[in-house]
């Protein structure tokens, strides 16, 4: 293949003439080992319970005879990563190392429009004063930008490719709550200045990802371990990645983040780690509720932490540390037990009516 294409149906004509799917099983971590093919067909990933391998693999295309998913190389990238047409197109060219990036697609403008302000952000965190530049060493290993006008660090908001849609802000300091200021009129006016500022709809492409931090790095650890961990806050996220937890995902500017189990499912276990405050112990419960509708509640699990800490509080504190976050990881607990423990009598019966057919022993 060409290493630069200006034209996608080029691109996609060479896909299908000269890329191997077997081989490429490989290169994306879906095949780990020659063992696993049985002749032509290995354990289906597009769903569970797969005994008897039923996925054929060809050169060029594949098929399940068990659950019918079928298609070509780009089908393929788009069932396994759960992504659209053009960001299967988009992925491939990366796995590829092929640049497309001229190619123009529908979103183009509005991707280069993001890319130009993250790249202006990365400036300015650059030309910033020592103070300001020691915060990277909070969100290590997350590169964070600065917003000089609004005084607030920069985190990304990225699709599962790692193109960027759109961007989550955190006010540098805490004691500045509110701008008061004169209006033209000689009026005193005061802008409210709240701890996390979210891109809106308008001025990003964020409803594309549900407005989901650290999506492009979970997706393949997600579909990897088949595990997804859902926190509440960004530096939440950062530290399960100080402990290697790269599955790790969060919803930004939201206390319900029933939207985002499409993106993320399947997988074989749900861990909840929600901070033990008021708030923290509804969204595990609301969670739980709702998940329990269509998941097995019994693989949906809970990480229980001291008090008055979150995940970034407990890894950045000398009395606990990240061994105390992997512990507290390891000794995850059902999160019916939680809900028994934390919530009041009407949250285990809705977790009763939610659950299809409730066969467990509570």
């Amino acid at each position: 293949m060409k290493k630069e294409y200006e034209n996608i149906n080029e691109f996609i004509d060479d896909v299908h003439e000269e890329i191997n799917l077997k081989e490429l099983l490989f290169d994306i971590g879906v095949v780990k080992d020659e063992s696993e093919f049985h002749g032509q067909f290995i354990r289906c990933i597009f769903h569970d319970n797969d005994d008897t391998p039923s996925l054929q693999i060809g050169e060029k295309f594949f098929r399940c005879y068990a659950c019918d998913q079928k298609g070509d190389v780009i089908k393929f990238f788009q069932l396994f990563y759960n992504i659209d047409f053009i960001e299967a197109v988009m992925k491939l060219a990366e796995v590829l190392n092929v640049n497309i990036k001229t190619i123009k697609f529908k979103y183009n403008k509005k991707y280069d429009k993001l890319q130009n302000e993250w790249e202006d952000y990365l400036k300015q965190m650059e030309e910033a004063d020592s103070s300001i530049q020691k915060l990277q060493r909070d969100y290590f290993p997350q590169e964070i930008g600065y917003d000089k006008k609004l005084n607030y660090i920069v985190l990304p908001i990225t699709s599962k490719t790692g193109a960027i849609l759109g961007f989550t802000k955190r006010r540098v300091d805490d004691s500045e709550t509110e701008i008061r200021y004169i209006d033209a009129s000689g009026n005193e006016k005061v802008i409210k200045r709240p701890k996390w500022k979210h891109s809106s709809l308008k001025d990003s492409l964020i409803g594309q990802c549900h407005n989901m931090f650290n999506l492009n790095i979970a997706t393949p650890e997600i579909i990897k371990k088949k595990q997804v961990i859902s926190t509440e806050g960004p530096k939440d996220v950062i530290a399960y990645r100080r402990i290697n937890k790269n599955n790790t995902i969060c919803v930004c500017g939201t206390g319900n983040s029933n939207n985002i189990w499409d993106l993320i499912l399947p997988v074989d276990e749900i861990v909840l780690s929600y901070d033990l405050d008021e708030a923290g112990i509804k969204a595990t419960i609301q969670n739980s509720i709702y998940l329990s509708s269509f998941f097995d509640i019994s693989k949906i699990k809970s990480v229980i932490l001291p008090k008055d800490m979150d995940p970034y509080d407990v890894v950045t504190n000398n009395e606990y540390g990240n061994k105390y976050l992997e512990n507290a990881f390891n000794e995850r607990i059902e999160v019916i037990e939680f809900v028994i423990k934390y919530g009041i009598v009407e949250d285990v019966y809705k977790i009763y009516d939610s659950v299809p057919e409730f066969n467990r022993m509570y």
